[in-house]
């Protein structure tokens, strides 16, 4: 950023602010390969998977067949690469895949439950309004996941 600049674009300062917190800019790319998993695998590979978290850039994934996970397993670059440009970022190195719970969309819906219970409705408003007022829709996505999960973070403290 420039110094005698007065104003700044909403890219800017995110873009600043994650350049001083690394953790925070991998917490929300880790969530974000979270959700895409489900935009570069096939439908079939979609029902029958389920992402489970990341850590130390290595992705983990349920499915509910030890054969589909060996498929799978199979074919980790491919999806690995995909991932990864999906994301702009080569955040993910590994996905270990495990036969275990892929569950059903009731699960999403109670996480988006549990943080509406954790923010108030205000709190949500505020972040709604904010993030709105950006025209693109991916830095919107990610000024709203920054902002929930500031606002979850500073209420846990």
């Amino acid at each position: 950023m420039e110094k005698n600049k007065s104003t700044y674009s909403i890219r800017e300062v995110l873009d600043l602010y994650l350049s001083k917190h690394k953790h925070m800019k991998y917490r929300i790319k880790s969530q974000e390969a979270l959700m895409i998993w489900k935009t570069v695998v096939d439908n079939y590979i979609k029902l029958h998977t389920k992402t489970v978290l990341i850590k130390d850039n290595v992705l983990f994934v349920n499915t509910d067949s030890t054969v589909l996970a060996n498929e799978l397993s199979l074919r980790e670059n491919e999806l690995v690469g995909k991932l990864n440009t999906a994301l702009r970022l080569p955040l993910i190195k590994k996905i270990i895949f495990r036969s275990g719970y892929v569950g059903s969309e009731k699960k999403n819906r109670d996480k988006k439950d549990n943080i509406n219970n954790k923010l108030t409705v205000k709190t949500l408003n505020m972040i709604d309004k904010a993030a709105n007022n950006i025209k693109e829709d991916e830095l919107r996505d990610i000024m709203k996941k920054f902002l929930i999960t500031s606002a979850m973070h500073s209420k846990s403290k």
